[in-house]
């Protein structure tokens, strides 16, 4: 059975240092100034969960890997289908909720080191964004933005790490070509202003 698309929820996903963070700030900004109601959410979350799973991707709390799935499928959870300010009833009231991660990062990042079968178990429940936007950036050149930006590294920052991550990227865009979410693949090597346009062009040109 095909999972739940959600209409009106936006994800953004990528590697570290593709910008997807950037892209969630242009989004937003741009739905604020034509007062289009919307609100901008992340995973992990702000939630306990959320920053407990913040501090084992610091390296602070070790845990085996399938601890670490099972978190972020928790995380989310609550996220999704959190009664107060879960996704599902934010989308009753706002037009758009647009996320900078989703479980395809579950898939992308959880799935090298665990079971992949688990991690598909564990977010196959959770339904789909109407938009999945992906900021395509090789490894290397992310690889270059992260020691710009000079932040805290976490545990999945290694560039053979990353090689991976990106190679279970086009394998879950590939799985799911066949469900009725819109996949909008983007060109991230170029400027953060012409990635911002083709988003547009892409979600917002209606």
């Amino acid at each position: 059975m095909e999972q739940e698309i959600l209409k009106g929820f936006i994800v953004i996903e990528g590697l570290d240092g593709s910008g997807t963070t950037t892209q969630l700030d242009n989004i937003t900004s741009f739905l604020s100034n034509r007062n289009i109601s919307h609100v901008r959410t992340f995973e992990p979350t702000d939630k306990e969960t959320g920053l407990l799973i913040r501090q084992v991707l610091a390296g602070k709390i070790p845990l085996k890997q399938e601890t670490i799935a099972y978190l972020f499928a928790a995380d989310r959870n609550e996220h999704i289908h959190g009664e107060k300010d879960g996704i599902i009833e934010l989308l009753k009231s706002n037009r758009y909720v647009i996320s900078d991660r989703y479980h395809f990062s579950s898939i992308a990042y959880q799935s090298i080191n665990s079971d992949p079968a688990l991690v598909r178990e564990l977010n196959n429940r959770f339904p789909l964004p109407e938009y999945l936007i992906f900021i395509d950036v090789s490894v290397e050149e992310c690889q270059k933005r992260m020691k710009q930006r000079n932040g805290t590294k976490d545990i999945y920052d290694s560039i053979e790490y990353q090689r991976k991550v990106l190679e279970n990227y086009n394998r879950a865009i590939d799985y799911f070509s066949d469900s009725s979410m819109k996949v909008v693949r983007i060109n991230g090597m170029q400027s953060a202003e012409l990635v911002f346009q083709d988003i547009l062009e892409a979600v917002f040109s209606d």
